[in-house]
């Protein structure tokens, strides 16, 4: 007997390995996004097209992740604010 792994993306298509399926759901979770009106956007919102939603998450976390590694959203050490001048005496 041979074990046989595959993994199964979102739209049923199969993947041997799951950067493959990652990628895949990448791309079709970015297409689903083109020419959207603002009601599905609204509908997207409050969860009543949650594939929809789900959509537009997956998106900003590949945002995200790609601002992150182009060293985009690094954090700055916050600068104190100049004193202001004491007064004379």
């Amino acid at each position: 007997m041979k074990r046989n792994q595959v993994f199964v993306a979102e739209d049923g298509t199969q993947f041997e390995t799951s950067a493959e399926c990652r990628e895949h759901e990448a791309k079709v979770s970015i297409q689903i996004l083109v020419g959207l009106t603002a009601v599905q956007v609204e509908n997207a919102m409050d969860r009543s097209n949650v594939a929809l939603s789900d959509a537009i998450e997956r998106a900003g976390k590949i945002i995200s992740a790609r601002r992150r590694e182009s060293g985009e959203l690094r954090r700055t050490k916050k600068r104190m604010a100049a004193a202001p001048p004491m007064p004379e005496l």
